[in-house]
């Protein structure tokens, strides 16, 4: 199961296509669980629970400088944590000829893991 989550690109004049490299941080995710910003019942992925592909290309489409990150969560990582939220901190740690404004390059992302399920396999199948 993949989520998406979306990089952009702001104050650009440069149009042409390029490449970031991104990487899991999960640094924010146990604070943001315990200040109450994420459902109690939340747990962070582990480095074994899903696949990233490090690489995205930031491309111009629709007045917008933006690409997508894919990480690949493992089914059996969904099943172990139904009626959970997972979640997952993500930020870029490079691009190429541009900069990175630290203060806007992480992102936690987190879901219902049973909406999840639920999309990819009936539940009346899972049970």
């Amino acid at each position: 199961m993949a989520i998406a989550a979306t990089i952009y690109r702001g104050g650009f004049t440069e149009l042409s296509p390029f490449n970031v490299k991104v990487q899991a941080d999960n640094s924010a995710v146990d604070k943001l669980i315990s200040a109450g910003k994420l459902p109690a019942n939340t747990v962070k992925l582990a480095a074994a629970d899903y696949v990233l592909d490090e690489l995205s290309t930031i491309e111009y489409k629709d007045g917008v400088m933006k690409g997508t990150v894919l990480p690949k969560i493992k089914i059996s990582s969904l099943s172990a944590n139904q009626g959970k939220y997972i979640a997952l901190g993500l930020s870029i740690a490079s691009a190429e000829r541009f900069g990175i404004n630290e203060a806007r390059n992480k992102i936690v992302v987190y879901a219902n893991v049973d909406s999840l399920l639920d999309a990819i396999i009936p539940r009346k199948t899972r049970y």
